[in-house]
């Protein structure tokens, strides 16, 4: 099921007016509603345990409703750097394995560039810090990340291991999430700061 479907069964089998109706009863805007059941964005981490209850599911169930379904990262002329809001950063990434989490995670910076990611999914940077990363990065540099759990042989990626998140290159053919790691994010591309 959907979230649109299920917003639909909560509105009496009804999708006309479903998306107003919950905007108005958590206080934001229709347009927000809209974004969640048409798949580009989801509830924020706060907001979910409200928009579960009101839909008379578990925050677990909701949350499931909206993991992305398994997708390459677009290249970086694909996600197309604008001026705008601000890309979250993580770091100083000095040596692995670090913390890194979409959701959890808290930035240390911020920068004054918006990604655009069209796919729908979130993108970050990590600060890179130390001689410790070639040939994927230098001291200094920042890596620009796609949320994505599937990646193309010779990608580096972003995986969360037991013992926290590592840097690695997939060496021959796509890689997907499995047991012991878990794809978080593809390096779609390296800045600095100038």
């Amino acid at each position: 099921m959907t979230f649109a479907d299920l917003l639909a069964r909560w509105n009496g089998g009804s999708r006309r007016g479903a998306q107003t109706r919950l905007a108005g009863r958590l206080g934001v805007a229709p347009n927000t509603v809209s974004q969640w059941a048409s798949g580009v964005s989801r509830p924020d981490a706060d907001l979910r345990p409200k928009v579960a209850r009101e839909l008379g599911l578990s925050e677990d169930a909701l949350t499931r409703m909206f993991v992305p379904a398994a997708r390459a990262a677009p290249s970086l002329r694909e996600t197309g750097i604008s001026r705008g809001d601000a890309l979250p950063v993580f770091g100083p990434i000095r040596e692995e394995p670090f913390p890194f989490d979409f959701d959890a995670g808290v930035p240390d910076e911020f920068l004054p560039l918006s990604v655009g990611a069209g796919y729908g999914g979130r993108s970050a940077a990590l600060s890179i810090r130390g001689d410790g990363w070639s040939p994927l990065a230098q001291d200094g540099d920042y890596l620009l990340l796609a949320e994505g759990s599937v990646a193309p042989e010779g990608k580096w990626v972003v995986v969360r291991r037991e013992d926290g998140c590592r840097l690695r290159r997939l060496a021959s053919g796509p890689a997907r999430s499995d047991d012991k790691e878990r794809i978080l994010a593809v390096v779609v591309g390296r800045f600095r700061r100038v």
